[in-house]
């Protein structure tokens, strides 16, 4: 638990665990390093956080409080957000070259962020990225205010998983989603004859 203070984490570029939590008023985090960070619990420092390189992953799927804080989420151009768990940032935003990813390992068939009813924004040249394993076993995101696409979509399948007419998959709840012209969906063809459906987007 730490203070009021800037707190910067990963410059020895290496993965390691964090299961404690950060505190205090004004407090800023930010992820340095070409590593990743796993985050176990939960944190309500109120400055901003900011992932500059590397990745931060969430492995806290049945947390109730926000894993990064109260302030503004930035992730910044090569580096990633991922995993598990609750965010309860005031804004979230994707840059240019930044990804999003669900699921703790870039294959997981499961795994769920939930933003606390913010919004989300994923700028143009941004790449949100789910993963399908079966009918019932995806990745996805939960709880979003306004999720604003402005960047790539990315529906990534495993390669044994069999679908067929019909199936639906719901990647995220949210209270608005916007799209632009900058806008792309990149999802892996399902064979068969068969073709996505991506009008109720």
């Amino acid at each position: 638990s730490v203070g009021a203070n800037p707190w910067k984490v990963g410059a020895l570029n290496t993965d390691f665990t964090f299961d404690g939590s950060i505190t205090g008023t004004g407090t800023i985090f930010e992820k340095l390093g070409t590593g990743m960070m796993t985050m176990k619990g939960a944190s309500d420092f109120t400055g901003k956080a900011t992932i500059s390189a590397g990745a931060v992953c969430l492995n806290k799927g049945a947390i109730t409080k926000g894993m990064l804080g109260t302030g503004a989420l930035s992730v910044a151009k090569g580096a990633t957000l991922c995993g598990t768990g609750m965010l309860e940032n005031s804004s979230i935003t994707i840059a240019d070259g930044a990804l999003l990813r669900p699921g703790i390992k870039e294959n997981s068939t499961s795994g769920t962020l939930k933003f606390g009813n913010h919004n989300v924004m994923i700028s143009a040249g941004a790449t949100l990225r789910f993963y399908i394993g079966s009918r019932s076993l995806y990745t996805k995101l939960t709880d979003v205010g306004t999720l604003s696409l402005r960047g790539t979509v990315k529906v990534e399948l495993r390669d044994d998983v069999e679908l067929q007419e019909g199936d639906e998959f719901q990647l995220w709840t949210s209270s608005n989603t916007t799209t632009s012209a900058t806008t792309v969906f990149e999802i892996d063809s399902i064979g068969g004859g068969l073709v996505w459906d991506t009008s109720d987007i």
